[in-house]
């Protein structure tokens, strides 16, 4: 079997029945088997009726084989990926968010690329925003020709590696498998450093191929966990948990642990690709009311320490008490980093 389809699903009602319309619609344009594995992490909607009622109704459909597991308990969304990645059948696997959907031929397209036996894939993507019901990226990228990389060090510092969406990765599956053997470090990256793992793993055969026509479309959600700051990673959902600004923590800690002696590939990640966006991100949780406790602090110098912008201007920004920030001027010095950022950047004339 070529490839596995896996999709990790908490509560997933209002999406879930599209993103399976849209893997169906594509099964009819395609010879190949597919596989489609979907873990439910005990979903208090109406998630497990839908999924039942897909089965049921698809369940004998000659090139889809669909699994379907339901747990018992919310055992986090790692526990979930791990499950797929270690249940999968395929040569390759695809992990597909539960509120994303297909366009039309992607799948047939993707199974093109794969015969031609490549390492991982990364596909481009359009973005929907559900709180203004528009779409808010129509090339994730903004390239319009497909790459080719034959090494790692390429494939990072020009696309960046794999993508921070997940639904946007396929990889082949074996050294994913292996990969469940290490101990991740991150709490929202698990899935990110397995595949990055097998992006630089020494047994790589194959190529990575970008695909620039979108394949997916990313759904913004409204209550999602950008919108609301919950961490909804966890066993346990946990409210005002600053899951924008620790992602970006997180990245960059990666980079850094993962990647020290791989100056191309660690340039490539979190605030070593964007020293910009460290006090950028600060003034955002700073409105958002990221506390200024020792332990944040701490945990801030550790992973941004190495840029002049931490100490210039995100760690001030940290330091200020919030009763002295308004809005306004947190806004104001979000749109002057930006600036800089642009000045900076420039091609010189």
């Amino acid at each position: 079997m070529i490839l596995t389809i896996g999709i990790p699903v908490l509560n997933g009602s209002p999406h879930i029945l599209n993103t399976l319309k849209s893997i169906l619609k594509e099964i009819d344009l395609i010879d190949e088997q597919i596989e489609l594995l979907i873990v439910d992490n005990k979903s208090e909607d109406d998630t497990c009726e839908i999924l039942s009622d897909f089965y049921n109704s698809y369940s004998e459909l000659p090139n889809l084989n669909i699994k379907i597991k339901y747990n018992d308990q919310n055992l986090g969304l790692e526990s979930s990926v791990n499950y797929l990645i270690a249940s999968s059948t395929g040569e390759y696997i695809w992990l597909l968010g539960a509120q994303e959907v297909l366009h039309f031929g992607s799948l047939r397209s993707l199974i093109h690329e794969l015969k031609k036996k490549p390492w991982q894939i990364v596909v481009n993507s359009t973005m929907w925003d559900e709180a203004s019901n528009r779409e808010i990226q129509s090339n994730l990228y903004g390239k319009y020709s497909d790459l080719t990389f034959d090494n790692p060090a390429d494939f990072f510092s020009s696309i960046g590696g794999p993508c921070l969406s997940l639904s946007a990765n396929i990889s082949r599956a074996e050294p994913l498998r292996r990969s469940l053997s290490s101990v991740t470090k991150s709490r929202y990256w698990g899935w990110l450093e397995y595949w990055m793992d097998a992006s630089v793993a020494d047994e790589r055969v194959g190529d990575f191929v970008f695909i620039s026509k979108p394949m997916i479309q990313i759904l913004v959600e409204a209550k999602g966990w950008q919108a609301t700051g919950t961490d909804t990673s966890g066993s346990k959902s946990i409210s005002n948990a600053q899951t924008v600004y620790f992602t970006f923590v997180e990245l960059t800690e990666i980079a850094k642990n993962k990647f020290q002696t791989q100056p191309l590939i660690r340039n490539s990640i979190g605030a070593y690709r964007d020293h910009f966006g460290v006090p950028r991100a600060i003034a955002m949780a700073k409105a958002n009311g990221l506390p200024a406790n020792r332990t944040v602090v701490s945990r801030s110098i550790k992973a941004f320490g190495f840029t002049p912008w931490f100490w210039t201007v995100g760690l001030p920004i940290l330091l200020t008490p919030r009763i002295l920030l308004s809005n306004k001027a947190l806004g104001f010095l979000r749109k002057m980093v930006h600036l800089f950022r642009m000045l900076l950047r420039a091609p010189a004339k």
